[in-house]
């Protein structure tokens, strides 16, 4: 018979225009009748990195000891006492 044809095994296969429309409508749930759309999100850019500038030296050395300046903390002198009851007898 020449007038039977069937696409996909004569012919080369029939794509329909949307293949998956099918499954994704079938998915879609519809909104309960009460249902309200929200204010939408504003669009925000994400945000900036931040930079942060490598430092090979200290920026004020003037106001850093030298090493042999400096005491552990056991060694390290007690500040004197400012209150005013340290001076009564």
């Amino acid at each position: 018979r020449s007038g039977d044809v069937s696409p996909g095994v004569d012919e080369p296969p029939v794509m329909p225009e949307d293949p998956y429309a099918y499954v994704v409508a079938a998915f879609q749930a519809l909104p309960p009748p009460d249902y309200a759309p929200g204010p939408k999100e504003p669009e925000q850019a994400p945000p900036s990195p931040i930079y942060i500038p490598y430092v090979s030296e200290p920026v004020y050395p003037e106001y850093i000891p030298p090493e042999d300046k400096v005491f552990p903390a056991e060694q390290q002198p007690l500040p004197a006492a400012t209150s005013p009851t340290a001076k009564l007898p």
